[in-house]
């Protein structure tokens, strides 16, 4: 944690900055709702302005978490009560917070106000959490100790929707599903998919069950995007309850329930594509990762598309430029902030490939070729353990 000055000023005023977000004269235009609690402002000042530990919620002692949020979470279950209202919470006291220290900053503290805010958006995407873990644990043990929404996940992928399950789970069956897959970075498996399942609960946005370290989403595809959206609605929400999930994570598009047995395991395989494929998408639709799937199942095909690049063996900081400038949709400026250098040494590596190739890297034709080699380099490289310029074969 910072120890700069204002660091130091804001802890001894803590309590009069907690009167000033908990005082109604003191609120702002926006006229938010009553309910932000000194609970909540509290814990959110300790966690952000005098850091301590927060005890989280874990399996096996979800009735000993002595935290004031953990506890207002467990009591919302207990009252069948929604999870929105104690969420917003956070995210108010969260506002308040930063404007509150922002107004007592000095000009010469800008730098210490932002390196405080992403600390106060952090801790508040933590309580979010934690809020989210405690409330779907209690859930799951108010019914029959585990939660109907992973069982009729996996139900769904199995090609079955009962109606009495889905019933349970609060689910709005839908004509069609696709399904999302996602890789898991987290080092529990029981508490990845507790918090999965409390993220996407609410507002039903989709049904989560985590199989062999993945995370699988049925989510509805009644919508003309076949569920594209409500994938990306789908990975935020993730992101906001903290779930550590690799991405890009991938969307199949299955249909009916009885569709969906053949779709989740397509996009369990195309996982791995996609990583390889570099894109800065959260979410890629399996049917445009056909190409990048065929030059993963025919190394000879590898070889072929891999030709343009043989005049660039050996020159690895061209291939870097190339591959960044595509991963940003030829969006120079960014390309350039991304590898450090200025716009006028990228259009002269960008000359320079169009010397060494004969393609124009920003033609139709140079993007179509190059990209296309480009996605096959990333596919040889998984294929060889990470080797890189060595992988591209030589000009006979």
């Amino acid at each position: 944690m910072d120890r700069s000055p204002l660091i130091e000023r804001l802890r001894a005023d803590r309590e009069s900055i907690r009167a000033a977000l908990i005082d109604p004269r003191q609120r702002d235009s926006t006229r938010a709702p009553r309910g932000v609690s000194a609970q909540w402002v509290v814990d959110l000042l300790l966690a952000a302005i005098d850091p301590r530990p927060l005890r989280r919620p874990r399996q096996g002692d979800r009735h000993q978490a002595p935290a004031p949020h953990v506890v207002a979470a467990v009591e919302c279950a207990q009252r069948g009560a929604p999870l929105q209202p104690l969420l917003r919470e956070v995210e108010l006291a969260s506002a308040r917070l930063i404007a509150e220290c922002v107004r007592r900053a000095r000009p010469d503290e800008r730098i210490h106000v932002a390196n405080l805010t992403r600390e106060v958006s952090a801790t508040a995407d933590r309580l979010t959490a934690d809020v989210g873990t405690a409330y779907a644990m209690e859930r799951g043990e108010a019914t029959t100790g585990r939660s109907a929404r992973p069982a009729l996940a996996m139900s769904i992928l199995g090609g079955s929707l009962p109606p009495d399950l889905a019933r349970r789970a609060g689910h709005r069956v839908a004509s069609r599903y696709s399904v999302l897959v996602a890789s898991s970075r987290a080092a529990d498996d029981d508490l990845f998919a507790t918090r999965a399942d409390a993220a996407l609960r609410e507002g039903d946005l989709g049904l989560s069950v985590v199989v062999d370290g993945a995370l699988h989403v049925v989510v509805d595809a009644s919508a003309l995007d076949g569920g594209y959206a409500a994938a990306l609605a789908v990975v935020e929400r993730l992101r906001a309850f903290d779930v550590a999930i690799e991405l890009p994570a991938v969307l199949v598009v299955a249909g009916t329930p009885s569709d969906v047995p053949a779709a989740n395991p397509r996009a369990l395989e195309l996982v791995g594509v996609a990583r390889a494929s570099r894109t800065t998408d959260r979410v890629v639709r399996g049917e445009h990762l056909a190409l990048e799937r065929r030059l993963a199942s025919d190394p000879t095909l590898v070889d072929e598309v891999l030709v343009p690049l043989a005049p660039l063996r050996g020159v690895p900081k061209l291939l870097e430029t190339l591959e960044v400038l595509y991963r940003f949709d030829l969006n120079r400026s960014r390309t350039a902030s991304h590898l450090k250098i200025v716009r006028r040494t990228l259009a002269y590596r960008l000359n320079r490939v169009r010397e060494l190739t004969g393609l124009d890297p920003l033609s139709v034709r140079g993007i179509r070729l190059l990209s296309l080699a480009l996605a096959s380099l990333g596919t040889e490289r998984k294929r060889t353990g990470g080797q890189t310029v060595d992988t591209v074969p030589r000009l006979a």
